[in-house]
């Protein structure tokens, strides 16, 4: 799927969740994939097809029948659409929610409810007699797909839940104990521009050794995750900084390459992941999701 950037300044805005100050997806500049199926706004946290239908043929059908019947038929398109659309997006670096969909009949289940219950726009009625309408789901949320997706994804990596925000451990992996721990870092911009990172729900920062820098084995509150993501993505790093998820003084790090299967993954140089978690240990920010990629301009 292509990848597109659209419109200008980044904005996001806190939100209180459970006592925890979590950051939704901020509404302009946005990431977005765009495919024959359909839209996914990694920025707006949104995933949009639009269906389209036109009467079967019939004598004595009025004309308010025939838009009615369009109608019904253009949402049915649309409900295919999304179904196919959702069944590709990246989940991580080596899965795709079909993956899930075809191992989990809980997981089927649950995406196919979603399905049904997105919500559908307004109807536009062509010249030729077709309907046009667009329906949505969320990617994060409650009824979204995040909230389908990510705690199955979780508990097959085996990450570590945190069950109450306030229980939040303060442990940390070591970072290298030559590199300063930084007390004033709000949160961390990698900068993946030119090597390829595509967008997906649970990326993850990994160094050239293999280790996991994020999120891997890092505790994580889910229901955090599932409201405003594994990480945010902008188009440049000026949009990046003005991102309220990453606070007024985010740590940049230069990624290295693109990692995993599906291109999903940070790969970052040994130093800077040592660095990162450094940062971290005065900041806090990777247990709050305070990340950001940077990804490429078409």
């Amino acid at each position: 799927m292509k990848i597109s950037k659209l419109y200008p300044l980044l904005v996001a805005s806190a939100l209180l969740f459970g006592g925890t100050a979590i950051y939704a997806p901020p509404m302009t500049a946005q990431v977005t994939q765009v495919s024959d199926a359909g839209t996914i706004d990694w920025t707006k946290g949104q995933i949009t097809v639009t269906g389209s239908g036109a009467a079967p043929n019939g004598a004595n059908q009025t004309a308010g029948q025939k838009r009615l019947l369009a109608q019904r038929a253009a949402v049915g398109d649309a409900y295919r659409q999304l179904a196919e659309l959702i069944n590709g997006v990246r989940v991580d670096s080596e899965t795709v929610v079909e993956n899930y969909v075809t191992t989990s009949d809980i997981v089927r289940t649950r995406v196919s409810a979603l399905v049904k219950g997105a919500k559908i726009g307004t109807p536009r009625f062509m010249s030729d007699g077709t309907v046009e309408i667009d329906v949505t789901i969320g990617l994060y949320g409650s009824n979204s797909l995040s909230s389908v997706i990510i705690p199955p994804a979780i508990q097959q990596n085996n990450v570590p839940v945190i069950t109450q925000p306030s229980t939040i451990p303060t442990a940390r992996p070591t970072p290298d104990s030559t590199i300063p721990t930084t007390n004033g870092f709000t949160g961390v911009i990698v900068d993946c521009t030119g090597l390829g990172v595509e967008p997906a729900m649970s990326p993850r920062i990994v160094d050239t050794n293999g280790t996991e820098i994020y999120i891997g084995s890092r505790p994580i509150d889910p229901d955090h995750v599932v409201n405003v993501g594994i990480v945010g993505y902008a188009e440049s790093l000026a949009k990046a900084k003005s991102n309220a998820r990453v606070g007024n003084n985010p740590l940049i790090i230069r990624a290295s390459r693109a990692g995993g299967k599906h291109k999903t993954d940070a790969v970052v140089g040994a130093d800077l992941g040592r660095q990162i978690l450094g940062a971290d240990q005065g900041g806090n920010f990777l247990t709050q999701s305070k990340v950001i990629f940077v990804v490429d301009k078409d």
